[in-house]
């Protein structure tokens, strides 16, 4: 097998190029993007970009985001959610071609006014989950009073309508799963305490577990969690007793049911979110494996494997896996023990088949090895030596250094090939290959130069390559391949205008990271890449404390006055909690948001108060019979 050469870098060069960068950015009037970098293995045609449309020639103050990640294929065209500045973020497909990719529907055609500036700009319907149906596209978008609903398109704006017979007093339609005609996901509903388990199919909508008990309910964390294993639907769910076990159901409310009992002191399924990891295997000689993490009776948090049946739930280690990456049918994933250190195994669904891969860092000391893709049967391995980023090619016996090129990452294959991004000091930031002999080479320059074209976000979607890229005629592009340099066209210019001048108060809810920017003046969200990032509320007046409390984020806001009062934001939409009083120092204790509010009668009194989430449920803690208590420096221990 042959590496890529190790080159000394220049610092002339260096500076010289990032001074061309400079100038290229100023020259064009383009603004600095956020851009966060996956590594997880994702799938990929071998190919090279070719440009199909230059869509969006977007003002400077135009907020554009695109969402690759939650893209979806039915028939020709792949529907994915986007914002061109003059729409919001709103529903659009695309054939491959300039010609082919259009918005679908502007289902919220108003404006919002941005106040103090008085600025105008598109609203959205916050389009997301989008779900193939027996070859109908359901998603979950805003109404027009701005409430999440679910809706159904054939493709175009006609078809494209809200679903009937769904209960007006659902809300969250998070997970939606579909196993033929049937879309499961989760939802509240009014005076019903926690997420369950919803399905609509052609007999209607209907909810499959009963509302009047507490069996059933999704586990915090796992709302956006449903799992088709074998034919059913596997689920998170309360056993009643206080604890989460596994749950099955056919769409049927006969026939959901809870599936295992592992442990009847605590809970089987672990909502910390350091545990969440799950990944459902297509194994040869099992079908189809989730794997998971759990932690049975007096035993400590462990990967366990299931493959629908109460039998076949076993437990795989004995301590957290994590990393979990599936390749060539096998899982792979990274663990530790007490005498090979933090390594990375891999296991074929039964205990006998679990076993390190290689111990990299010999003995007790640690890799943090992780399979991060495949060139045929061969496995990329990445992980730390010396402080420094690493990589092996493991050929199923043995793990053998490979050398890469400078800060490779955003890994994914295809066709036999091993693809990711990576610096030469020459080319800038492009696109390599390894090949199933171990040998590394360019895969395309598609900016020449060294300036670097950074493809990211990178999905194949029928039998083309779609990915994110820079050139220096268009900028930020949405880009198409079907494998080579005459077929590489940009579909969309995405081209991203905003400057990211600060990134506060990370934090994570149901897959996403939350955060502030203060330059949007906004509630971000983010999945980690620049095309899943995008506004979601307005912020106004500065750090807003954004705090966690379950499924809900609250955080501050001033108004148009710059009267700062407490909001939240439920995943889909933001709303007022209560204006009464100026809130500060949020914390979380015990699934309530705790907060400090200076009182607004005049008084300046400043107390301690508690919010559930509802204006009826936010009220003053009533331990101190004076005119104040002034708490300060609230904090959760344990």
């Amino acid at each position: 097998m042959a590496g890529y050469p190790k080159r000394q870098s220049d610092p002339r060069r260096t500076q010289s190029k990032q001074s061309g960068r400079n100038l290229k950015r100023q020259g064009a009037n383009r603004k600095r993007q956020l851009r966060l970098e996956s590594l997880e293995g994702r799938y990929l045609l071998s190919s090279v970009p070719v440009l199909v449309d230059d869509v969006n020639p977007l003002s400077e103050s135009a907020f554009f985001s695109t969402n690759l990640r939650e893209s979806v294929s039915i028939g020709p065209f792949t529907y994915f959610t986007a914002n061109d500045g003059a729409h919001g973020i709103e529903l659009w497909r695309t054939d491959g071609t300039s010609a082919g990719t259009q918005i679908v529907k502007d289902i919220d055609d108003s404006t919002l006014t941005s106040q103090p500036l008085g600025t105008e700009s598109p609203a959205s319907s916050g389009v997301s989950q989008l779900t193939n149906v027996n070859g109908t596209l359901y998603f979950r978008a805003r109404d027009a009073s701005g409430k999440p609903v679910l809706y159904r398109s054939g493709g175009d704006a006609a078809s494209t309508a809200i679903v009937t017979g769904v209960p007006s007093d659902l809300s969250g339609f998070d997970g939606m799963t579909a196993i033929g005609d049937k879309l499961f996901y989760t939802a509240s509903k009014a005076g019903i305490s926690g997420r369950r388990l919803w399905v609509t199919d052609s007999s209607g909508t209907r909810n499959l577990t009963d509302l009047n008990s507490e069996q059933g309910v999704i586990a915090p964390g796992y709302t956006d969690r449903l799992h088709i294993v074998n034919g059913k639907l596997i689920f998170m769910g309360a056993t009643g007793a206080g604890g989460y076990e596994l749950w099955s159901s056919d769409g049927t409310t006969s026939n959901t049911f809870q599936l295992t009992n592992i442990n009847s002191t605590q809970s089987f399924i672990h909502t910390s979110s350091s545990f969440r990891e799950q990944i459902v295997v297509n194994s040869a000689s099992e079908g189809d494996l989730l794997y998971f993490q759990g932690r049975g009776e007096n035993e400590p948090i462990s990967l366990w494997v299931t493959n629908g049946t109460a039998a076949g739930t076993l437990r795989l280690t004995t301590t957290p896996a994590v990393a979990l990456a599936e390749i060539n049918g096998a899982l792979y994933f990274r663990t530790g023990t007490s005498t090979e250190g933090f390594e990375a195994w891999k296991t074929d669904g039964t205990p006998g088949g679990t076993a390190i891969v290689a111990d990299l860092a010999p003995g007790s000391d640690s890799s943090f090895a992780a399979a991060v893709g495949s060139a045929g049967s061969t496995v990329l391995l990445s992980g730390i030596l010396g402080g420094n980023q690493s990589f092996w090619l493991y050929d199923g016996a043995t793990a053998a250094p490979v050398t890469l090129p400078e800060a490779a990452g955003s890994f994914a294959s295809s066709s036999g090939n091993l693809y990711f991004a990576a610096n030469d000091p020459t080319l800038g930031r492009e696109l390599f290959k390894i090949d199933a002999a171990g040998n590394v080479t360019l895969a395309m320059d598609l900016n020449p130069g060294d300036r670097g074209s950074s493809p990211r976000d990178i999905v194949e979607i029928n039998g083309k390559l779609l990915f994110r890229a820079n050139s220096d005629e268009v900028g930020d592009g949405l880009w198409s391949s079907e494998g080579d340099l005459a077929t590489t066209s940009l579909v969309y210019d995405v081209n991203q205008n905003t400057r990211f001048s600060t990134f506060e108060n990370p934090v994570e809810l149901n897959g996403k990271v939350y955060f502030y920017e203060q330059e949007a003046r906004g509630l971000l969200a983010t999945d980690g890449t620049a095309s899943g990032t995008y506004k979601v509320a307005e912020i106004l007046g500065g750090s807003p404390n954004i705090t966690r409390v379950g499924e809900e984020l609250f955080y501050t806001s001033s108004d148009a006055s710059g009267q700062r009062s407490l909001y939240k934001f439920d995943g889909a939409t933001d709303s007022l909690v209560t204006n009464e009083v100026e809130p500060s120092a949020l914390v979380q204790f015990e699934g309530k948001l705790y907060f400090t509010g200076r009182a607004r009668d005049g008084s300046n009194d400043v107390d301690l108060w508690v919010s559930d989430g509802a204006a009826a449920g936010t009220m003053k803690v009533p331990f101190n019979s004076g005119p104040g208590s002034s708490p300060r420096f609230l904090g959760d221990i344990n």
